[in-house]
């Protein structure tokens, strides 16, 4: 089809009135030599055409087609307009079925006439046409749901003139490169039944006027709004916006607002957010110019507010529907402001991170409706909560259930109020902060806490008091805290916990009668080996176990040292090791995975062999243990034999290859 020049009465069967009666789909594609194209009344039944990259035709006539759905034109370069011969000469209702209409990469497009209504048209997409002037548009629009402009520079004149015959758009418009300095030009006649508007690629705007808000509050149905990659947008408003905030406000029915990366944004202002009673969410990504984010009012965002403004806090507030903030790379952020504690009914998930000016979150308490709050990434956060001797509150009032705080190195205190945990916290989530010395004084006595994970945070001295009696506590991780000596109240536990993680923490024999305990992972624990002696055969649930540190036992395991109801044992760096005793992996009738990593002195399997039920043994770094597991040491081999999955250092020694795993996949999967 390369060399094809004309497609004329051949193509239509020389004649015949209805060539192609049954025809669904047409696609031409690549045909770079393709010049003319003569009409031939349509196609009736067609429901879809395609046409791409036929650089040298200057027409379409597609001519009448009442069942067309969807037109897709892309890359015709030497096309220049669009006219009457698109749709069929003298024909009123050529598509009258399209709902999808796309051009894209028209380099010479320049006019379009269509001079017809889109009844059903719901989808209109223009990109990278670059010349393209509009003198006019569709003039009935009643169902467009979907517009988007990219590319599509020419049209900062004519598409004023789209925007003035009252299209109506019931869902969505991504307007991108339709203008060079400011968005003036849309007109005041804007009727523009739109919910979704987001304004993408502006690469030359600076601000909104007065004039574009303005506009805005002529959006009845607009529920989010978006600016993305505006690299020179410092403000959202203008000095005569700020003085009439009342007046000049995004819409009362929004829901949403994105800002994503507009490096230069520096204030929020009042009018963006006053009166926003449905607002429900924010998002603020890649913004690293923005100083401060207030909110007026339970109505206002406000950003660089007068100083006699921020001595009201109880007036400043979020919106009282917000539920969800979400704050990432604000560089410069240096405070949330104590308005955000006030008047929030709905506010219960904040997310902040990479902000590095960041030194406290909040002063005197957490918002009151708070249940999610994530801190990552922030370096130089101090302190959660800031003092306040003038609003100090109990932290009962708190419904705080989730904290999360990772990565913040210069953290040294939550600064709790009352030095109490709240009651309804069920997840608490702390790691990587090196300087943390405190979390707080106690748990509440009736808290709802199900999860307590504290991993690198090597200045950590102690727990809260308390953590023997959370009755929900079911898991509980304490990692690499190598100040933090032991468990609080002579290092009780909760007899409900069922996943035990312990790094470098002194261990009471209180954790033997934890008959829950399904998970044991312990590691470099001073007292591992007296614990050990004691006989962990008493965890009657436990599953899962893996012991890290045991440098001095020559011998493993003693008699009923081990629970019978284990599927999973590792160990690692029993340096003195030397032989598995046969007595207690006798008793091991449900273990199904045996992992051994770092014995070097480990010459031998238990002289009965491993349990029947094992189907993965993983060896790493042993040594004395590698050598014997080969063919011709038949002792040895006839004790592993039966197992279907055997990897030494990496490599399945049942494969005739030998290939060496990447992961050890088996090895995580436990």
């Amino acid at each position: 089809m390369a060399s094809v020049k004309n497609v004329d009465k051949e193509f239509y069967g020389n004649g015949s009135s209805q060539p192609f009666s049954s025809l669904k789909i047409l696609h031409f594609e690549d045909m770079k030599e393709w010049e003319n194209w003569s009409p031939n009344g349509g196609f009736p039944h067609l429901l879809k055409f395609f046409i791409g990259k036929c650089p040298k035709l200057e027409k379409l006539p597609i001519g009448p087609s009442p069942s067309l759905k969807v037109i897709s034109i892309e890359g015709m370069d030497n096309v220049k307009n669009i006219g009457p011969e698109f749709f069929g000469e003298g024909c009123s209702q050529s598509f009258e079925s399209l709902e999808f209409l796309k051009f894209k990469d028209m380099k010479k497009w320049e006019n379009w006439k269509p001079n017809r209504e889109f009844p059903h048209s719901c989808k209109l997409f223009i990109e990278n046409c670059p010349k393209l002037l509009l003198e006019e548009l569709p003039n009935h629009l009643p169902s467009l749901k979907n517009v988007q402009i990219h590319g599509c520079q020419g049209l900062r004149h004519s598409f004023s003139g789209f925007l003035a015959n009252e299209v109506f758009c019931r869902s969505e418009a991504d307007f991108r490169l339709l203008m060079s300095n400011s968005l003036s030009w849309i007109p005041e006649r804007l009727i523009f039944d739109i919910e979704r508007l987001s304004f993408t690629d502006f690469k030359e705007m600076t601000h909104l006027s007065s004039n574009v808000l303005a506009l805005l509050q002529l959006l009845p149905s607009l529920r989010v709004i978006a600016f993305r990659n505006c690299p020179k947008l410092v403000s959202l408003g203008t000095e005569e916006v700020k003085e009439q905030p009342h007046v000049l406000a995004f819409p009362s029915t929004l829901r949403e607002i994105e800002i994503r990366n507009c490096n230069a944004l520096e204030s929020l202002p009042e009018a963006v957010m006053y009166n926003n009673t449905c607002l429900e969410k924010i998002m603020i990504f890649g913004c690293g110019s923005l100083k401060h984010f207030e909110i007026d009012g339970c109505q206002k965002l406000v950003s660089l507010v007068a100083e006699e403004v921020k001595e009201q806090p109880h007036v400043l507030a979020f919106p009282s529907t917000l539920r969800e903030i979400d704050i990432r790379y604000c560089k410069v952020l240096e405070s949330l402001p104590k308005a955000v504690v006030y008047n929030n009914t709905c506010l219960e998930k904040i997310k902040i991170s990479g902000c590095d000016s960041l030194k406290r979150f909040a002063i005197g308490q957490l918002p009151q409706t708070l249940k999610r709050l994530e801190i990552k990434y922030c370096e130089n956060m101090v302190i959660l909560l800031g003092v306040d001797d003038t609003n100090s509150r109990n932290s009962s009032t708190s419904l705080l259930e989730y904290l999360y705080i990772d990565n913040c190195p210069s953290l040294k205190s939550l600064g709790i109020p009352m030095g109490e945990l709240p009651a309804t916290l069920k997840d608490i989530t702390i790691d990587d902060c090196e300087k943390l010395e405190s979390i707080a004084e106690s748990f509440h006595p009736d808290s709802s806490l199900e999860e307590i994970v504290i991993n690198r945070c090597k200045s950590l001295k102690s727990l809260p008091m308390g953590i023997h009696t959370l009755n929900h506590l079911e898991k509980v991780s304490i990692f690499k805290c190598p100040s933090l000596v032991s468990f609080p109240d002579r290092g009780l536990l909760p007899g409900n916990i069922k996943k035990l993680w312990i790094s470098e923490l002194g261990l009471h024999d209180s954790i033997l009668s934890i008959t829950s305990l399904q998970h044991l992972t312990i590691s470099n624990s001073n007292n591992i080996e007296a614990l050990i002696d004691r006989g962990l055969h008493r965890l009657t649930s436990l599953k899962y176990l893996q012991i890290n540190g045991c440098p001095n036992l020559v011998s493993f395991p003693a008699e009923k040292m081990l629970p019978a109801s284990l599927s999973s044992l590792t160990i690692i760096r029993f340096h003195d090791l030397k032989l598995l005793s046969s007595k207690d992996f006798r008793n091991l009738t449900s273990l199904k995975m045996l992992c051994i990593k770092q014995c070097e002195n480990l010459t031998s399997f238990p002289e009965d062999g491993l349990p029947p039920s094992l189907e993965i043994l993983l060896i790493r770094g042993c040594p004395r243990l590698k050598e014997i597991c080969k063919k011709d040491n038949e002792r040895e081999w006839s004790k592993i034999a039966h197992i279907p999955l055997v990897k030494i250092d990496g490599r399945f020694i049942f494969d005739s290859e030998g290939e060496e795993s990447s992961n050890d996949f088996e090895e995580s999967k436990y």
